[in-house]
């Protein structure tokens, strides 16, 4: 796996903030009950183009879900592999201190640390949060590095059972989809389904 070392960098807080949602948006119940099975599953995938609604339907549903939800809005500067686990590793941190306390010397430490070292330090502690939880990585597709594709698709084999994750982007992620599928570990969330109905259509335009 590859190897991570770099020195520390300022977290921009912004990016494990859960964006504000309009006021006055058209409700979606259904849409909100899918995105809940997400907890039945280790992998939730939102693929769909630009203006679906994506993030909107995300951060409505984190704010007015019944689990805790841990937040990364991704950019191109993120394939950076330490960049990358560093703000995993600080949105987990919001929900559980010790996240940061086991994990981030690890991604910080000037000897270069095994993927698979950091990650399998990231599951044991995550494992021992007594809740389930979400964490979100909106935007997925600006992520192209193929170290991180390989070291999310080893994450989500091993994932705690109390961690569920989603991923949010216009096109679907170069990971190994088909085998988690077959598993039942993944639960998909199209453009189709968000797409608004003839029922949804019109209050939208009243409104």
């Amino acid at each position: 796996m590859t190897l991570i070392a770099a020195p520390p960098f300022s977290h921009i807080a912004t990016k494990l903030h859960i964006p504000a949602t309009r006021p006055r948006l058209l409700a979606r119940p259904h849409l909100h009950c899918l995105l809940s099975r997400c907890v039945q599953h280790k992998l939730t995938q939102i693929v769909a183009p630009a203006g679906f609604g994506k993030t909107t339907l995300l951060s409505e549903w984190s704010q007015k879900g019944s689990w805790p939800v841990a937040w990364v809005s991704l950019d191109a500067a993120d394939n950076d592999a330490m960049r990358f686990w560093s703000y995993v590793v600080a949105a987990l941190d919001k929900l559980e201190p010790r996240v940061g306390q086991y994990v981030l010397p690890i991604i910080q430490s000037p000897r270069p640390a095994d993927t698979r070292y950091l990650l399998s330090a990231l599951i044991n502690t995550v494992a021992t949060i007594p809740d389930h939880f979400v964490l979100v990585l909106d935007d997925y597709h600006c992520i192209r590095s193929l170290s991180i594709h390989n070291a999310m698709a080893y994450l989500v084999d091993y994932l705690p059972p109390n961690m569920h994750l989603v991923l949010s982007g216009r096109t679907a992620p170069p990971l190994p989809l088909a085998r988690w599928r077959a598993r039942g570990e993944l639960l998909e969330i199209t453009a189709v389904d968000l797409r608004f109905s003839l029922q949804e259509t019109t209050p939208l335009f009243n409104q």
